[in-house]
């Protein structure tokens, strides 16, 4: 791409691109998030990984010869990491500097990427945005009315430069899926990068079926997932606590989603084993897809 191309912000190259993980996507939901992005300004293609969705030949209709995407197309599920580091791949290959990272059923909110180059400096690796649930609303509460530095992030909505990712060493792929954000954010800082929450941005997004519910005095979520989902949280994050040398922290945390199945979901024998099956992977240090 010709140097004239390049749209710098603060000297920083702001040629930039969408990233959509697909698996098994509500087409729906996907046309609405889609639709969204093209409201936005300045983004040079949208790159779709597919991880062998069974509705995969209903989403290339709508969009497999579009000049506006990029398909990369996975034979089996490779997981969370895998695809993102795939597109952060593409998007270097294209001459990118910066990718908008999309879960496949969130929806951004008008101006997303304007109100995060008003903040955009050097060694700034991610901005995110406030997000709002559909089930339950506002994920955060903040006092700041502009921005903030913050140590995590979710992926959705996420918008991470490049270099910040090769620095960091890319996503962990033996994570698969869940927790792969923490552990990424975490390197990514040890790299000298700053996460930076934008409350002029919004993002709708969904986790799960999730709910509010106060737990041990204080507001907490019950998210309904699968046992699967389950195994990687209880895996993961206890991973995440004995790399990091956080583990106090990240062990409270699957106490506390292991008392929210127990007290609030249904099918809790079977949840409540893969997660003791998480636990114990993550104590032998077996990592990768289950």
């Amino acid at each position: 791409m010709e140097e004239n191309e390049k749209k710098i912000n603060n000297g920083i190259d702001m040629r930039w691109y969408v990233g959509i993980v697909l698996y098994n996507p509500d087409v729906q939901r996907l046309k609405q998030n889609v639709e969204a992005l093209y409201a936005l300004i300045g983004w040079k293609r949208i790159i779709l990984v597919d991880n062998a969705s069974a509705n995969k030949a209903e989403v290339k209709a709508l969009w497999g010869n579009h000049k506006d995407f990029v398909w990369i197309e996975n034979t089996e599920n490779m997981g969370i990491a895998t695809a993102l580091n795939q597109i952060m791949r593409q998007v270097e290959l294209m001459g990118g500097g910066w990718c908008l990272t999309m879960d496949q059923d969130s929806v951004v909110g008008e101006g997303l990427v304007e109100e995060y180059r008003k903040f955009m400096v050097d060694r700034i690796g991610i901005l995110t945005c406030r997000v709002k649930d559909r089930n339950f609303g506002w994920m955060y509460s903040s006092r700041c009315k502009e921005a903030e530095e913050i140590e995590f992030c979710i992926t959705s909505g996420s918008f991470l430069s490049v270099e910040a990712w090769k620095s960091a060493g890319g996503f962990n792929e033996d994570l698969f899926i869940d927790g792969v954000d923490y552990d990424f954010c975490f390197r990514m800082r040890a790299a000298g990068y700053s996460v930076v929450r934008v409350h002029g941005a919004f993002l709708l997004h969904e986790v799960g079926y999730a709910k509010k519910v106060f737990l041990l005095g204080h507001e907490a979520l019950v998210l309904n997932h699968s046992p699967l989902r389950l195994y990687y949280i209880a895996r993961n994050y206890l991973y995440i606590g004995f790399t990091y040398r956080v583990f106090w922290h990240w062990a409270f945390e699957v106490f506390k989603r292991f008392l929210l199945v127990v007290l609030y979901e249904e099918g809790r024998l079977e949840k409540m084993k893969y997660m003791y099956k998480g636990i114990c992977h993550a104590c032998m240090g077996r990592l990768g897809k289950y």
